[in-house]
């Protein structure tokens, strides 16, 4: 998902018609997941992206949880025994938590616990809005963060007899990390 974002970033600086970036985007992720051996992950990731990135080049509303359902059963129509798998239900897991109460909860947290409530935005100095910024990004990874943990946790207890409780604030510090990481080497 970083990948496709960095690469749609690029794409959108060139001059070329939206077709033209949409299938360039695509064979360019599908060279990646290719290089990266084809995973059942890299595919399911692959294939999440590619119908997200259609509904937008086709002007459609993107629905997220539209396109975790097409490719899972896209994925499940070419090898369906990957529903039994630890990896499958993991990844799906976590992004449909991600989806379904991450979000939501973020959204709610950012209404209910607003960076200075009392003072009206139109007052605000550069410092409020940097304040302001800084505070519903943490807000939103913490939420994010939580609805992943919970899946995860339920998976790593039941797949690999693993609890890691730790798990939270460690992603909440490398996830940011791995991510300008992944930009910068793009």
């Amino acid at each position: 998902g970083v990948i496709a974002l960095g690469l749609q970033a690029l794409l959108s600086l060139s001059r070329m018609p939206r077709r033209w970036r949409f299938g360039l985007s695509l064979l360019v992720l599908w060279l990646y997941v290719d290089i990266t051996g084809a995973t059942p992950s890299a595919i399911r990731a692959f294939c999440m992206i590619a119908l997200l990135q259609a509904a937008v080049m086709l002007r459609k509303p993107g629905n997220p949880l539209a396109a975790l359902t097409a490719s899972a059963l896209i994925v499940l129509a070419l090898a369906p025994m990957q529903f039994f798998s630890a990896s499958f239900q993991m990844s799906y897991g976590i992004v449909a938590a991600l989806l379904l109460l991450g979000l939501p909860l973020a959204e709610t947290w950012m209404q209910r616990w607003p960076a200075f409530r009392d003072l009206p935005s139109s007052t605000w100095r550069w410092w409020h809005h940097g304040t302001d910024y800084v505070w519903r990004g943490l807000l939103g990874a913490l939420a994010i963060g939580l609805a992943s943990i919970l899946v995860s946790l339920l998976c790593g207890v039941r797949f690999f007899n693993l609890f890691t409780p730790g798990a939270l604030p460690a992603n909440l510090i490398l996830i940011p990390v791995a991510m300008r990481v992944i930009l910068a080497g793009m």
